[in-house]
């Protein structure tokens, strides 16, 4: 299997039944986290996902043309923030060093979430906010954190990065992977809970699948960063392990979301 085999798209393909409007803005966060991941491999020089970074730019600007509309009604000034920070990324992030790459990234995605969550507090019944917490805050930002986690690991395993910068990322990534397996677990239990309150049995296999997954990449992760490792992991591996465990953690979230959201938005 080439590199270009590898990469996967973040979201899952099955989004009719979710609210148009949210399927958009949580496909616009999955493509920037997978800009992000690309972009910063690319810097390492990993040049197979360079290509792939670049061809996400068309994909994330009809999407913005999209759902610009519906973000305009939610929060004009948000989406201007928004749309103006995403225009400088694409344009410049190639002379980023990684860390400024990485952060800029950060902070796109970050505004990219506030939006989400105007849209569900515009649309949703007050009587529901803490599964509408968990739903639309807890789980993306578990998800951003595997997203950070695969950037970051993707270009500290890359044979062009800079050293400094590499030794620099390690205590992150190193944090990181410890915050996000106990969001891991954290998170399972609730969704768990939620499944049941559903009664969406049919969810169990998705939520064995996100540990495994999840389960999987962590683990490259711990082996890219241990030193006595003779055959330590490829910058693309981890990047698709990562995005593996990305759509695994989607696939749940949008299952359990369509359910939810649909019991929970004003009517």
């Amino acid at each position: 299997m080439n590199a270009d085999a590898r990469i996967e798209r973040t979201l899952p393909r099955q989004t009719t039944q979710l609210d148009p409007s949210l399927a958009l803005f949580a496909e616009l966060i999955g493509l920037l986290q997978m800009h992000r991941g690309a972009s910063l491999a690319a810097l390492g020089g990993v040049e197979s996902l360079h290509k792939h970074a670049s061809s996400l730019h068309p994909q994330i600007d009809t999407l913005i043309a999209k759902i610009s509309y519906q973000a305009i009604q939610t929060d004009p000034a948000q989406w201007s923030l928004i749309t103006g920070e995403w225009e400088n990324t694409r344009r410049h992030w190639r002379q980023d060093n990684a860390l400024s790459n990485f952060e800029i990234h950060n902070f796109l995605i970050e505004q990219c979430h506030r939006m989400l969550w105007r849209y569900v507090e515009s649309q949703a019944s007050p009587t529901h906010k803490e599964v509408e917490e968990f739903l639309f805050r807890d789980i993306p930002m578990h998800i951003e954190g595997l997203g950070q986690l695969r950037g970051l690991s993707s270009y500290a395993s890359a044979k062009n990065a800079e050293p400094t910068i590499v030794n620099t990322c390690k205590p992150r990534i190193t944090q990181l992977s410890k915050q996000t397996h106990l969001t891991l677990v954290e998170t399972q239990r609730q969704l768990i809970k939620l499944a049941n309150q559903e009664d969406s049995a049919s969810l169990m296999p998705a939520l064995q699948a996100r540990i495994r997954l999840s389960g999987q990449f962590l683990q490259c992760v711990q082996d890219q960063l241990n030193p006595r490792l003779d055959n330590a992991p490829q910058p693309e591996k981890i990047f698709h392990l990562g995005t593996l465990a990305i759509e695994a953690n989607q696939r749940v979230w949008t299952d359990l979301a369509t359910s939810c959201y649909k019991s929970y938005t004003r009517h």
